[in-house]
């Protein structure tokens, strides 16, 4: 049997799902750093009166169709799952991160066509489709990303052809959505666990080796119970939350947020210097929460190449913290990205 052949093989293994319906791009155009790609999807199926070929799982491994598929294999029952992180482009360094601070070590990373992040979730055995969508939530909001697209995005598939669709053309009713596969003739694919990109070869041999035996060891989200609260004093007094990375840098100079996704290499040319950049970082800590943590600050300092050590962030964390600070807006790694009159309408940003 030939490489291609095997690699066939392998693909069709890990993305188990409909063997009669499937999603193929008609057209396909990449919109560059933070924009969505430009992609236009015809359903396929090899039922009904316009039916077609079987999956083209070859086409799509050689990089002439960008195809996907639905996750049923049956009317209930999926082979897979994936949870559809849509920010473009993502830090896929710091999905990494989350995912290790909860302890979920079978997620497969994707980067997909626009750049944003696919996490995988592939079963042994198959798996009620509603099942995988409640635990998909539920590890979502564990990584800080409650409320993004889960797929299976539908309880079950039960496809029906309706001739009165499309205006009389037909169509498809009972199929739900897909999802897309990395690779193709794009730029999306697979990323090991330390967000390095991977090979198709190397991708399916990442992948097979996170293959989930038992969905019980996924999360769980934890069952509703009424709590009865009669006995608790009322207190008045405003409590302000700490705010998380993620929502410190939505309210940060724009400058920060780019350099969180491009990343901060040594040296002190434009856009380098790490020193300079996660002290910035920890500017903008301070200005939310009123305190530099180390825990978000460790966030950040994924976009470092390579990661500051542990004691220069101390060293960082316990400077901005003793004293008053601002940006240091007219000094690389920050200068180069710097968007005044946008900067000047964030909460935390200048001015």
């Amino acid at each position: 049997m030939s490489s291609n052949a095997l690699i066939e093989v392998a693909w069709s293994d890990l993305f188990r799902g409909s063997k009669t319906h499937y999603i193929e791009a008609w057209h396909l155009k990449e919109s560059g750093p933070g924009k969505k790609a430009d992609k236009r999807t015809s359903i396929k199926s090899t039922l009904g009166p316009r039916a077609t070929v079987p999956v083209p799982i070859e086409k799509h491994i050689k990089g002439s169709a960008k195809v996907g598929s639905h996750l049923f294999v049956d009317k209930y029952n999926v082979g897979y799952g994936a949870i559809d992180i849509d920010i473009y482009p993502t830090n896929h360094k710091q999905v990494i991160q989350e995912l290790k601070n909860n302890n979920i070590d079978n997620a497969v990373i994707v980067k997909s066509t626009s750049g944003g992040c696919h996490l995988f979730f592939f079963f042994e055995q198959d798996v009620i489709g509603v099942e995988v969508r409640e635990r998909l939530k539920h590890i979502a909001k564990l990584i800080g990303h409650e409320g993004v697209e889960v797929f299976p995005k539908q309880n079950d598939f039960d496809p029906v052809w309706n001739k009165e669709k499309n205006e009389g053309k037909g169509g498809w009713d009972g199929i739900g959505n897909a999802i897309y596969w990395p690779y193709g003739p794009d730029n999306s694919c697979g990323l090991d666990d330390d967000g390095k990109e991977l090979s198709i070869e190397d991708f399916l041999n990442h992948a097979s080796g996170k293959v989930i035996k038992d969905f019980n060891s996924l999360p769980k989200p934890p069952e509703n119970k009424k709590v009865n609260t009669d006995h608790r004093k009322t207190n008045n007094k405003p409590h302000k939350e700490k705010e998380n990375y993620r929502e410190v840098l939505k309210k940060g100079p724009p400058c920060l947020a780019t350099l969180n996704v491009q990343g901060i290499p040594e040296g002190g040319g434009a856009g380098q210097g790490r020193d300079r950049g996660m002290y910035n970082y920890a500017v903008l800590l301070k200005q939310a929460n009123g305190i530099v943590d180390l825990e978000n600050l460790e966030m950040f300092n994924t976009a470092c190449n390579p990661p500051l050590s542990q004691n220069v962030l101390d060293k960082i964390m316990n400077s901005v913290n003793s004293s008053e600070y601002f940006y240091s807006c007219k000094e690389e790694p920050i200068k180069e990205y710097c968007k005044k009159e946008e900067c000047r309408t964030k909460k935390n940003g200048f001015g």
